[in-house]
């Protein structure tokens, strides 16, 4: 047998606020015990049936039966009520882990939310700055390469020299050859929404 005060652990696991895992090792317990005890149960039976048995020791393993029949229906009910305990465990715990989560994403969620009203409309706004100095940059090349000075060489773009985008927003390849395919440039694909969409309509 497991343990010869196994009711009291029983009792002690199915009235504390102990985890699953306590839990389930109870249960684990309970379920060799149910078995050691029903091997012994049915070696007394088949020696309180034995018609060789004096009727002395008969009385005593029909006795011992009896009482370990009692004790694994004892036990069967024990463990429904574990089993019952083990699932509101869980549940409490999966909860709980989910409270957890939920407070790290509300932090981390407060945090970003500073982050955005702080920074967005700052860096927006230099963002905007800084492409609307691309664009001009880009309009100043333009005019120049359609009248080169002599000598002088073709001026590329502002995102061709940093980013290999041609004003036409294909790419150049690092052996010169163009990309058939349309990457596009910053200046015609960032667009920046207003930080506060419905400030236009406020008075």
């Amino acid at each position: 047998m497991i343990s010869d005060n196994i009711a009291d652990r029983i009792a002690h696991v199915l009235q504390s606020d102990e985890t699953a895992a306590v839990v389930a090792a109870m249960i684990k317990d309970v379920e060799t015990e149910v078995v050691a005890l029903t091997e012994d149960r049915t070696g007394c039976e088949e020696r309180a049936l034995d018609p060789l048995l004096p009727s002395v020791d008969v009385e005593s393993a029909r006795a011992r039966s009896e009482d370990l029949g009692f004790r694994i229906r004892r036990l069967k009910v024990a463990l429904d009520h574990l089993k019952s305990k083990h699932d509101a465990a869980s549940k409490r715990e999966a909860d709980i882990a989910r409270q957890v989560e939920y407070d790290a994403a509300r932090a981390e969620r407060d945090a970003a939310a500073d982050d955005l009203r702080k920074n967005y409309p700052v860096l927006a706004r230099k963002l905007c700055d800084l492409l609307d100095r691309v664009r001009k940059a880009d309009a100043r090349v333009a005019a120049v390469n359609r009248s080169l000075p002599a000598e002088a060489e073709f001026l590329k773009s502002v995102e061709w020299v940093v980013r290999g985008i041609m004003p036409n927003g294909h790419a150049i390849a690092p052996n010169g050859t163009v990309s058939g395919r349309h990457i596009g440039t910053l200046t015609e694909g960032v667009r920046l929404p207003d930080f506060d969409p419905l400030s236009r309509g406020r008075a």
